[in-house]
């Protein structure tokens, strides 16, 4: 029997996200060669039809403020310190199962307290694991727990990035890491996406409350959070609207910027042209693909306080026939090849947002142009992004 894998991964389908389909996709390779044994992670896995076995953690809850003593500085930390040894100690319990049975685990993504204390569970037990890095782990880990992310690393048998930018990014942040680092992009199911049921524009319309027929549809689908950039969009569509009437943007998902952003578009006055949608499906996700022309996140580094690891939504769009726009820190330059498949624009400084109006200006207006770019953009997609290498996981 081959060599079998248990996978951890903090976020797993039905959960959305980055990180969740990277593991989905990464799960469902190894599945595919038997060599799958398990899944761990803090989703709610429960009434999904999957033929993983995926089992839940449930770590004890911190409730910062409502234990006893938390209101005092000196035992506000002894309370934490508590809850710490807590994770460890339930995490040690699950894993102690596999001490003995020859599986190597899988960590996709170390990001935050939780999931470093549950990764130093590994090393305690001394299970070998190889370490699955994105971009944010890096930039936050590196700050706010850079001790502890240090352990994790140097405890992992290998480093596999989400991108070169990532790796990049490692190596100038822990120069001296003597560990063997592979890179694995993040994919797209084409399959899936293709015997997607996709809904027309008047279906469409009903679900959202707006009308889309005979629309010029212009789509972002992202956590709503700063370094997406979705009020650069918004203030772009805003001044687009005066010249090309009948331009729509729609915006799913959600995060913390979504009352700054309803309340952009109140200011504007542009709720009957500019709509957010919230958490959408996939079926609802690729059916706007389906009909929208052009795809943009005016991304930002934030003056290198944040960092965009690669992009998997550009990706998605490229492979619908979009034309995307992105910004040019991070892993974007990789999912997004500057006037081939896509445009590079950098937002971190105030032309990106002229020179934004001006790209989709051009796209509207030069049908050529348009679906030269896109018919690149999706074989760019077909021919890199639609394959997880197993080797890189189980060399």
């Amino acid at each position: 029997m081959a060599k079998q894998y248990i996978i951890f991964s903090a976020d797993f389908p039905p959960k959305d996200g980055g990180v969740a389909n990277y593991a989905l996709e990464v799960a469902k390779a190894l599945f595919k060669e038997d060599k799958l044994s398990k899944i761990y992670t803090y989703s709610n896995s429960e009434n999904t039809s999957s033929p993983f076995d995926v089992e839940k953690i449930s770590l004890p809850e911190r409730n910062l403020g409502h234990k006893l003593g938390d209101q005092f500085s000196v035992f506000r930390k002894i309370n934490t310190l508590l809850h710490y040894k807590g994770i460890e100690r339930y995490t040690n319990r699950i894993f102690k199962q596999h001490t003995k049975d020859n599986t190597e685990f899988i960590v996709i993504s170390a990001y935050g307290y939780q999931q470093l204390l549950t990764i130093k569970s590994l090393i305690k037990l001394k299970i070998p694991y190889k370490l699955v890095l994105h971009g944010l782990d890096i930039v936050s880990n590196s700050k706010q727990l850079p001790g502890l992310f240090h352990k994790i690393i140097l405890g992992s048998q290998k480093i596999i990035c989400n991108s070169l930018a990532t790796k990049e990014l490692l190596i100038s942040t822990y120069n001296t890491l003597n560990k063997p680092i592979d890179i694995q992009y993040p994919i797209i199911d084409t399959e899936y996406i293709d015997n997607i049921n996709l809904l027309n524009t008047n279906k469409l319309g009903f679900i959202f409350d707006i009308d889309l027929s005979e629309k010029t549809i212009l789509f972002s689908a992202t956590r709503l959070v700063k370094r997406k950039g979705i009020d650069i969009a918004i203030k772009a569509v805003v001044e687009l609207k005066k010249s090309y009437p009948d331009l729509i943007y729609l915006v799913a998902g959600k995060g913390e910027e979504e009352e700054s952003l309803t309340k952009l578009i109140e200011y504007y006055q542009a709720h009957d042209y500019i709509k957010l949608l919230g958490y959408i499906s996939e079926q609802e996700k690729f059916s706007i693909l389906n009909h929208s022309s052009i795809f943009f996140l005016p991304t930002q580094s934030l003056g290198n306080t944040d960092f965009e690891g690669f992009g998997i939504s550009f990706i998605e769009a490229s492979y619908m026939n979009n034309v995307v726009i992105g910004g040019v820190h991070g892993g974007v330059t990789e999912s997004i090849i500057n006037n081939k498949t896509g445009f590079n624009i950098d937002f971190d400084h105030s032309e990106g947002f002229n020179q934004l109006k001006e790209k989709i200006k051009l796209l509207l207006e030069e049908n050529t142009t348009s679906s030269g770019i896109a018919k690149q953009g999706r074989n760019y997609t077909m021919t890199h992004f639609n394959k997880i290498n197993c080797n890189t996981f189980s060399n």
